[in-house]
């Protein structure tokens, strides 16, 4: 039995938008953090100067919050601080590849990407994936036919499949890019909500490895920043050497100071902490909604993969969800190659505001599944 109200019942809920949803103690710890720096003699320089690339307090708290996904510390000359993930993964592609290069993806992959490279004259080539993500078999014949410039991958919670690559696949694909001279882009915005997730692909092949983490999908879209872990410190200078007097990659000034403050004082790994219990918690819910529905996911993941009973089509699906308030996203628009997901949508439980939103709305899509079906 739910608690909603007509009120409640008029308004659209959201199952789209990956980003994590607003525990409980973000509002204190971002009070605090404000209230800090207003206090500092320096924060008027917040408004003053750019951050670019990320001052060395600011590389050194990101080797400190990257040593907990990595097992070991990264030289914070190796990092460059900049924006979001989606700035890193456009400098990457206009610094790794040129136009009409091609640039390998799984064949399902984060559509933000596309849009990407499409505005820098890019080719997606799609390769097949299995449970894991991308099949090292697929890769190399992906290289041997079309030379691809770079690869951008997603190994842990893959988006949208949710599918964590094992550390022998990511081994296998590592050498493989190796062996053929191509460029790995490891997204891993996801990664810090995995508790014992295998270490990025970065952590063992750094060589062949560039490496993109940030807080948006883990504590929250207002901590608008996100790290970029080169090979070797000499590149992380050239490429930064490389957008002199470019500036919309630059980190904003107050999210970098605020991200600093948490990582030193404790706060940031407490909040992503926070957020995975509350994942775990939201996931109890959709699997007790959807208990008759195949889904893959993972137990901290905040989205789902979800299968659609035959007949049912993706198109069918989201219109009738809408017009009952439930906002949905087609699985189709994560397809790299024609086909790819198969009669699947993806569900994000992160999004509804609260776990009473997130029950009404799961139980709504499983009811109009239900009589479409019928």
């Amino acid at each position: 039995m739910n608690n909603n109200t007509d009120n409640d019942l008029k308004r659209e809920i959201s199952l789209v938008r990956s980003t994590p949803p607003a525990v409980a103690d973000i509002e204190g710890a971002f009070k605090k953090a404000l209230t800090q720096i207003a206090d500092d003699s320096f924060c008027a320089r917040l408004i003053q100067q750019h951050r670019f690339g990320g001052t060395l307090r600011d590389k050194e708290a990101a080797s400190q919050w990257l040593e907990r996904r990595f097992g070991e510390r990264i030289d914070p000359d190796r990092v460059i601080v900049t924006a979001s993930a989606q700035n890193a993964m456009s400098i990457l592609l206009s610094f790794l590849a040129r136009p009409g290069d091609a640039v390998m993806v799984e064949d399902l992959s984060y559509h933000g990407l596309r849009m990407i490279a499409s505005s820098r004259g890019n080719i997606l080539l799609p390769v097949r994936m299995d449970e894991e993500g991308a099949l090292p078999a697929a890769v190399l014949q992906a290289i041997r036919q079309r030379r691809p410039k770079a690869a951008f991958f997603m190994p842990t919670l893959h988006n949208p499949t949710t599918a964590i690559m094992s550390e022998e696949r990511r081994s296998a694909i590592a050498e493989i890019a190796r062996q053929n001279g191509v460029v790995l882009i490891e997204d891993d915005v996801y990664g810090g909500l995995v508790r014992n997730a295998p270490r990025p692909i970065a952590a063992s092949a750094g060589d062949v490895t560039w490496h993109i983490t940030s807080f948006a999908k883990t504590v929250g879209p207002g901590v608008r920043l996100a790290y970029i872990v080169a090979p070797t410190a000499p590149a992380a200078d050239i490429l930064v050497k490389s957008l002199q007097g470019v500036s919309y990659w630059f980190p904003a000034p107050l999210a970098a100071e605020i991200a600093q403050r948490w990582i030193f004082e404790g706060t940031m790994a407490a909040l992503c902490e926070s957020v995975r219990q509350e994942a775990l918690i939201r996931q109890e819910i959709a699997g007790d909604c959807l208990a008759q529905l195949r889904m893959k996911t993972k137990p901290e993941c905040l989205f789902s993969w979800l299968e659609l009973p035959d007949g049912i089509k993706q198109a069918h699906l989201v219109n009738e969800a809408r017009k009952q308030g439930i906002i949905l996203r087609p699985g189709k628009i994560f397809e790299e190659a024609p086909g790819a997901s198969k009669g699947h949508i993806r569900l994000v439980f992160g999004s509804p505001d609260t776990r009473q939103d997130l029950r009404y709305a799961l139980e709504m899509l499983v009811k109009i599944i239900r009589e479409t079906a019928s």
